[in-house]
């Protein structure tokens, strides 16, 4: 089955079509508290963001990654499709905007760099709940459940209300998200949303992926 049919499920209204659903992944960042490229490091034996890649290519009609300028023609990336950031140093909404900017009747599926333990059931579940009639449909966090903004599907919509909290100085898509019309969703695991920031955190998460695939 199309999968963008399928992610229009019961929402899809005689007549009408959902958005494309193109993916995003943040690469952008410059990895200080890791000291390495996030994107590139090898979890299961391969470099995370062609992982990534993969778990995204089936459900969307276009992946691209999110980088600065500067990393277009660094190792990896070469081989993936750029939307640079025209925004600056102001983090992820900035490459949902620069996204946005290139593709503005698309959906955007934006995933963070930095999320190991994601896998193709949790994408294929926030891919099948989309709702194209709010802003965005997004994972809840299992400890406190706030929206989780780095795995998440935004709607054409959201543009206008990401671009009002950048004027206003607010560069946390996480707020936007918690002001707006959502569709929230429970992952299966406590730990699919875990990001891993620093080297002992990337340790731990390679252990914990061999001991999963061990099991």
């Amino acid at each position: 089955m199309d999968p963008l049919s399928t992610a229009w499920g019961n929402q899809k209204v005689e007549g009408t079509e959902p958005p494309p659903l193109h993916g995003l992944i943040l690469t952008g960042g410059k990895s200080r508290r890791m000291k390495q490229d996030k994107a590139l490091l090898q979890y299961n034996g391969k470099p995370h963001l062609r992982f990534l890649f993969s778990l995204l290519k089936p459900h969307c009609k276009d992946v691209w990654i999110s980088a600065r300028a500067e990393q277009a023609e660094a190792g990896e990336r070469t081989e993936y499709r750029p939307i640079f950031d025209s925004w600056g140093e102001i983090g992820p909404i900035g490459g949902i905007l620069s996204a946005f900017r290139e593709h503005p009747g698309a959906a955007w599926l934006v995933l963070a760099c930095d999320m190991p333990f994601l896998d193709f059931n949790t994408i294929r579940q926030l891919v099948y709940s989309r709702n194209p009639n709010v802003m965005a449909t997004c994972y809840l966090k299992i400890d406190d459940s706030n929206p989780e903004p780095l795995c998440a599907i935004y709607e054409p919509m959201a543009y206008e209300a990401l671009m009002k909290a950048v004027r206003l100085g607010n560069r946390s898509p996480r707020n936007v998200l918690e002001h707006s019309s959502i569709l929230g969703v429970v992952p299966a695991s406590h730990k699919t949303l875990n990001q891993v920031n620093t080297p002992h955190e990337y340790r731990r998460a390679v252990e914990l992926l061999a001991e999963q695939n061990r099991s």
